[in-house]
C-alpha cells in the first residue's frame, strides 16, 4: 500500500496542513490508551461504473430532454419526485460525485419538509433512490443559512470500523418552503477492502518516538512535555499514480506547554506493509 505522505495527501486529508515529524518525540499521555481496532481494511481505487445514463437509471433517476441550455456537457435533467433537476454525474477513482439543482419545483410527490423533517426527507431521498448504499453514515447534522435555505450533511463512515471516512459526504439542501432544491453527493466506494495488519496505539506511539509521522499544531511543537488528551482513527484518502487509496491512521491530540494544541497522525498499518 502507498505510505501517507505530505505528497500524496488530497485536500480532504488533515495530513495536507501538516509537517514531517523530523526528530522522535515521546509523548505524554493523559488517558488510557485503546486497543486496536479487531480489523482495519484499506478501501482501494474503486472499480469502472457504468455509463452515466445507466447509472442515473440505478439511481432511479428518469432522464428527460432539458427545457434549458446547459454549461456543463456532463450535465442532463432528471425527474425525481415529480421534480425537474440538471444532474451533473462525474465517475472518480474513489467513486462517484453527483449534484442536483433544481429547475423546476413541480407539485412533488412528498409534503414539503420543515423543521426537523429535512433530516427525515433527507435521508428518505438518499435511501429511496440508493444513493449511498456502498457505504454507512452517521448520525446527520443541519446547516441554517440567512436565506432561509437548510442544508442536511451526512459523512461517510468507514463499514469495518464505523470511523470517518474523510471526504466522503452528501449534502441535500432544502429552500425555506421545505423543497428538496440541490444535492451534492461525493461518496467513496466501500464495496471493496483489504484487510491489513495494523498496529496498536502503543505501537503507533513507539513511531513517533522514532521520528515516523506528522504534526499539525496551534503553536509550539510537540514534545515531552505535551499532553495526549484524545486519540482515535480516521480514514484519510491517499493519492497513488492518480488513483485514490483510503488508509486508516491514529491521530494523537491534545495540550502543549504553552496553551495551543496539537494532532499528530501516524499510519494504523504495519510499516512492513507499506510502500514508501
Amino acid at each position: 500500500m502507498p505510505a501517507p505522505s505530505l505528497q500524496n495527501a488530497t485536500a480532504d486529508s488533515p495530513l495536507s496542513q501538516t509537517t514531517v515529524l523530523t526528530a522522535g518525540v515521546k509523548l505524554y499521555t493523559a488517558i488510557e490508551l485503546p486497543p486496536p481496532p479487531p480489523s482495519v481494511a484499506v478501501y482501494p481505487p474503486a472499480q469502472p461504473q457504468g455509463s452515466p445514463a445507466d447509472v442515473l437509471a440505478e439511481f432511479d433517476l428518469q432522464v428527460v430532454p432539458c427545457k434549458m441550455q446547459s454549461k456543463s456537457p456532463a450535465s442532463t435533467c432528471v425527474v425525481a419526485d415529480n421534480r425537474t433537476y440538471v444532474a451533473v454525474y462525474v465517475p472518480l477513482s474513489d467513486g462517484y460525485s453527483l449534484t442536483l439543482s433544481l429547475v423546476a419545483p413541480g407539485a412533488g410527490a412528498t409534503p414539503e419538509a420543515s423543521g426537523n423533517t429535512v433530516v427525515a426527507a433527507a435521508s428518505a431521498f438518499l435511501d429511496a433512490h440508493q444513493l449511498v448504499q456502498t457505504g454507512p453514515y452517521g448520525a446527520p447534522s443541519t446547516r441554517q443559512h440567512a436565506n432561509g435555505t437548510q442544508d442536511v450533511v451526512f459523512d461517510e463512515e468507514a463499514p469495518d470500523s464505523l470511523d470517518p471516512l474523510l471526504g466522503g459526504q452528501a449534502v441535500v439542501t432544502f429552500d425555506a418552503r421545505g423543497r428538496l432544491v440541490a444535492l451534492y453527493i461525493h461518496w467513496i466506494d466501500t464495496s471493496v477492502g483489504i484487510s491489513v495488519p495494523e498496529i496498536s496505539f502503543v505501537g503507533a506511539l513507539d513511531r513517533v518516538a522514532h521520528g515516523y509521522g506528522f504534526f499539525y499544531s496551534t503553536g509550539s511543537v510537540p514534545d515531552s512535555a505535551s499532553t495526549i488528551t484524545t486519540v482515535g482513527t480516521l480514514h484519510v484518502p491517499v493519492l497513488d499514480d492518480g488513483a485514490v487509496y483510503y488508509e486508516p491512521v491514529y491521530y494523537f491530540s491534545g495540550v502543549n506547554a504553552d496553551g495551543s494544541t496539537f494532532h499528530v497522525y501516524v499510519s494504523a498499518l504495519d510499516p512492513a506493509y507499506l510502500r514508501r
